[in-house]
Formats: C-alpha cells, sequence, structure tokens
C-alpha cells in the first residue's frame, strides 16, 4: 500500500523543499539559478503519484512539455537519477490508467538522422 502524495505540480507553478516557482518558462528545466535537487524533483514527475493525479488533465500536456523543451542526453533531466524515477513514474501512472501513448517512449538516439 502506497502512501498518498500531495500535489506538487499545478498549471503554472510547482512547488518541491518548501519553495514555490513559476514554470511556464522553458528554461526551467534547466535554470543554473535553481537549486539543483529543485530542479531533479521537476524531473522526477513524482505528482504523476500524487492523490489527486488521476483527476488532472494537465499530466498528459505536462509530458508533452518536457518531451519538447528537454531534447535527448542534454541537461539536468537525463542525468541518470531524474532519468530512472521519471521512468518507473511514467510508468506507474500508465499502468494506473494515466494517457500513455506510444511516441513518450521513443527516444531517438542523439547521433541518429531524423528526416
Amino acid at each position: 500500500m502506497s502512501i498518498p502524495r500531495s500535489q506538487t505540480v499545478f498549471t503554472d507553478s510547482a512547488e518541491f523543499l518548501s519553495e514555490r516557482r513559476n514554470i511556464r518558462q522553458a528554461t526551467i528545466w534547466n535554470d543554473s539559478s535553481v537549486n539543483k535537487l529543485w530542479l531533479y524533483n521537476l524531473h522526477y514527475f513524482d505528482d504523476l503519484l500524487a492523490s489527486s493525479a488521476s483527476r488532472r488533465e494537465e499530466h498528459r500536456s505536462f509530458i508533452d512539455r518536457w518531451i519538447s523543451e528537454n531534447p535527448p542526453a542534454g541537461g539536468n533531466g537525463w542525468e541518470p537519477y531524474p532519468t530512472s524515477l521519471r521512468i518507473v513514474n511514467w510508468i506507474k501512472w500508465s499502468i494506473e490508467g494515466g494517457d500513455m501513448y506510444d511516441s513518450a517512449w521513443h527516444v531517438p538516439h542523439p547521433d541518429s538522422e531524423t528526416s
């Protein structure tokens, strides 16, 4: 049995480590002026497991946003620890009925050609 988690990500802000920040800008994911642990928490997607997660539609758009704003193999989100937690959280959310889609699981290799 898991312990219900509180919501941490909201439409335009996120709160981790008792600090709430605006997350509207694409630069937030790797903002060097923000504590690295706070940024790691943003990349974890723990909010997918919050007690209200099943009723919140913005998760899918937040995942879409992460994919578009975090190109493969660059930035905080691709470091091993946040990557491993994010993958686990995406899987758990998907199992619980979250609207995950095939393209979210495909990440092209940075050296591959795109057409």
